[in-house]
């Protein structure tokens, strides 16, 4: 338990040496170095944590497309239409019939189905 105690010292006086050198460096060479800011996400349905997305800050998470219904409640889910992971089309999911639309609810929330910018769909408030 000593050894213990003895290591956690350690890496916390590791920590204020860095913490120390990095403020001398910004002080002498006028910039700033600072720890890798941690952005936080969440799904706008659901309140889950997801991955950050600058490009897509509303995106739903996959948890929540798999509710996307259409406004009769019907059940639908989005595809590529090219192999590519190109295109972006949906479908009935019970029938798998043409759904002709990009739009769909969920748990009432109006969203936005679309191609991502390398590929594959995502899902968007609207």
């Amino acid at each position: 338990m000593k050894a213990l105690k003895m290591v956690w010292v350690g890496i916390i006086s590791i920590l204020a040496q860095i913490i120390v050198l990095s403020t001398n460096f910004n002080a002498q060479f006028g910039f700033m170095v600072s720890l890798q800011k941690i952005d936080r996400q969440v799904c706008p349905i659901c309140k889950r944590y997801v991955k950050h997305s600058s490009r897509y800050p509303n995106y739903v998470c996959r948890q929540c497309i798999q509710l996307a219904t259409d406004k009769k409640d019907k059940p639908v889910h989005f595809f590529n239409t090219e192999f590519s992971g190109h295109g972006c089309a949906g479908a009935y999911t019970r029938t798998g019939k043409p759904y002709n639309s990009n739009l769909c609810y969920i748990k009432g929330i109006e969203c936005k189905a679309e191609e991502a910018y390398l590929g594959g769909i995502v899902v968007n408030l609207v």
